[in-house]
């Protein structure tokens, strides 16, 4: 939290000065980075990037909630946070399937993340209801060959449910 509180306040070596001034929440932390994405300058940019992946799987559902805002650039940069997280973006990404306004956008981020999101997407896939399924095998063609042989292993390897959730 204080590198967190330092780069938001700057390097003054005052911390009870520090905190007194500052008294905003997580979400406004996250919401105020968010919004510096926009900006013309690249370094404020880089540093709201850079702040909102140390802030890390907090930043992750208002980062996916921006990935069609109306300044591209906004998007595009919340893609690299999201990307630069890691790991702990991909289950939040693929519980934003069920987002009609966000599914392609989502999509797109998933297969970006490449072999990594396949396991995760399985194991969505499992639990999927049908309504998520198409966005779920969908997302396994767009990631191509290797995701689509994991696919069909998975389908050839099941029975009951799963297997009939799939062909229908």
């Amino acid at each position: 939290r204080s590198r967190l509180l330092e780069s938001i306040c700057g390097n003054d070596t005052d911390d009870e000065h520090q905190t007194s001034q500052i008294t905003m929440t997580l979400d406004e932390i996250i919401l105020y980075h968010i919004q510096g994405l926009g900006l013309a300058d690249q370094r404020l940019v880089s540093r709201a990037t850079n702040q909102l992946v140390q802030i890390g799987e907090p930043a992750v559902r208002p980062l996916i909630n921006v990935l069609r805002h109306d300044n591209r650039l906004v998007s595009i940069h919340a893609k690299a946070a999201l990307h630069a997280i890691g790991t702990p973006a991909i289950q939040p990404l693929i519980e934003a399937l069920n987002d009609a306004h966000l599914r392609m956008v989502v999509k797109t981020v998933l297969v970006e993340f490449g072999d990594e999101a396949i396991p995760p997407l399985l194991e969505a896939l499992h639990n999927a209801d049908e309504s998520q399924v198409s966005a779920i095998c969908s997302t396994f063609g767009m990631m191509g060959p290797n995701a689509l042989r994991v696919l069909k292993d998975a389908l050839d390897n099941e029975e009951g449910v799963f297997k009939t959730k799939l062909l229908t």
